[in-house]
């Protein structure tokens, strides 16, 4: 009987834990029977799913109702394995398969820093309980799990001496870089700022959320715009696009800046565009800061956990502090004005990205699930 791994997220809307998932299910052994639970059954990377995996919609991100119908999942199912990603659902999934008998096995992922959620949490309810109760329940919640993986090593580290996890993690960074790539970089793309480029572009890609931290970065552009002509491109859609949206206006550079929502294959934008800035306040790891320097760009980011494990400063990457709009412009300018530093950290970054490619991250997690069905 083939074995029944479950993948547990709440949508498929285009984000980097949402895009490793992709991956993975993509890549699992024929013997296996990939089942997709999903709050809703939504999002842009739906069409990019294999057609042999199962999708069932659960039709909630209620907590309590989550919770029921995972557990319901778990008593009808059974499942040998059950992944699930980001701190909130994994509490909610491992209470649903404690209750419901302890079937099977458990995997809980950690996408982010999670001593850090509350910086960027929505809401002073929600601040304090991302601050004061998250923490409590990940130390005691994630001990009935059988494997947690973080996605980096400061994730891990986060785990085990912020929230004080008394359980082995394991690492296994995110499937990133993979063959198809170098063919979807070098499509063409039809934007006439791209078509005839006469003027320097910086590009920015990801969720327009405040962990993301935007409005630093379209302060830093409209800074580096006073001294030199320069464009912006900022690919993603999230709760505080509008807010960014009107911050470019505010500050008179909106004519110099392009936003466009989440695109199919958005490494054709990468490969042509000068340089790639991540103004991130948190990052537990970064596919957009990989996939730059895989298309070849060079890389400015703010010094946050996840980046700073990929970038070492100078040598494959630049790293300026968290929210720092002078440092950041700063380092733009000197980045676009200089071709010897440009293309130094331009070829650094690119042997860098290839360590972390799709073969290796998914050869690493069909390893983790063999030994856990071996070890039934």
């Amino acid at each position: 009987m083939k074995p029944r791994i479950t993948f547990f997220m709440p949508s498929l809307r285009f984000g980097g834990a949402e895009k490793n998932l992709v991956y993975i299910l993509g890549n699992l052994p024929e013997e296996s029977c990939p089942t997709l639970l999903l709050c809703k059954k939504e999002g842009e990377l739906l069409s990019r799913l294999s057609g042999r995996v199962e999708v069932l919609n659960i039709g909630t991100v209620n907590t309590f109702f989550v919770l029921l119908r995972v557990f319901k999942y778990f008593k009808q199912k059974k499942p040998d394995i059950f992944v699930s990603t980001f701190p909130r659902f994994n509490i909610i999934n491992l209470m649903a398969y404690v209750l419901s008998g302890r079937h099977g096995k458990f995997v809980a992922i950690e996408q982010t820093t999670p001593s850090k959620v509350y910086a960027t949490a929505c809401g002073i309810s929600h601040q304090i309980s991302a601050r004061f109760f998250l923490p409590y329940l990940i130390r005691i919640i994630y001990l009935f799990s059988n494997k947690v993986i973080a996605v980096s090593e400061v994730v891990k580290k986060d785990l085990k001496e912020k929230i004080g996890l008394k359980k082995e993690v394991e690492v296994i960074y995110n499937p990133v870089v993979s063959e198809d790539l170098s063919v979807l970089m070098n499509e063409t793309v039809g934007h006439s700022w791209f078509l005839k480029k006469n003027l320097p572009i910086i590009i920015s890609s990801g969720r327009i959320v405040g962990a993301k931290d935007y409005i630093t970065l379209v302060k830093a552009f409209s800074l580096v715009l006073k001294k030199m002509p320069v464009r912006l491109v900022i690919i993603g859609e999230g709760e505080e696009k509008e807010r960014i949206q009107e911050l470019t206006k505010d500050l008179k550079i909106s004519e110099s800046v392009l936003f466009l929502p989440f695109q199919r294959n958005h490494y054709k934008y990468l490969s042509k565009a000068d340089v790639f800035v991540s103004s991130s306040k948190r990052e537990g790891f970064s596919n957009t800061i990989v996939e730059a320097m895989f298309c070849g760009l060079p890389v400015v980011s703010t010094a946050s956990e996840g980046p700073s494990e990929i970038i070492t400063d100078k040598k494959n990457g630049i790293l300026v502090p968290v929210g720092d709009k002078n440092t950041l412009a700063e380092k733009i300018i000197e980045v676009l004005q200089s071709k010897e530093l440009s293309s130094r950290i331009s070829e650094a970054g690119k042997e860098r990205s290839l360590e972390f490619s799709v073969e290796k991250s998914v050869g690493n997690y069909k390893k983790v699930f063999k030994e856990m069905l071996n070890a039934k």
